[in-house]
């Protein structure tokens, strides 16, 4: 493994990893659902993947792992992220993470377009 390697396919996931359960312990200390955690567990999942789909386009040559992540970004995170915007839409006292659920999953259907034409027009 090289340098570059290292850091996508180890460093980048990692730091989404301490991120999440820094997360984690602010939604548990705020005793807010627990359901949250799965819902943030698959955002930052789909933004990691995405994150990792552009240094490997650009950086490294493209692989199985590059169709592997770019077709479940394409095809399932957007009907994953669909849903949690869904349920997040409108609870009547939403507490601040409900609302971070919502404008993330929602973004998506913004970023991962954006990302998809310049990886495809790059």
């Amino acid at each position: 493994m090289n340098s570059k390697e290292i850091i996508i396919y180890l460093i980048i996931p990692l730091i989404g990893i301490i991120f999440y359960i820094l997360l984690a312990k602010k939604i548990k200390q705020e005793k807010s659902k627990s359901f949250l955690l799965i819902e943030f567990l698959m955002i930052f999942a789909n933004y990691g993947g995405l994150i990792q789909i552009v240094f490997i386009f650009f950086l490294l040559q493209w692989s199985a792992v590059f169709y592997l992540f770019y077709f479940y970004l394409a095809l399932i995170a957007p009907i994953i992220m669909g849903f949690i915007a869904y349920r997040r839409r409108n609870y009547k006292t939403p507490s601040i993470f409900d609302q971070w659920a919502y404008m993330s999953a929602g973004l998506y259907f913004v970023f991962a377009p954006i990302i998809f034409a310049v990886l495809y027009f790059a």
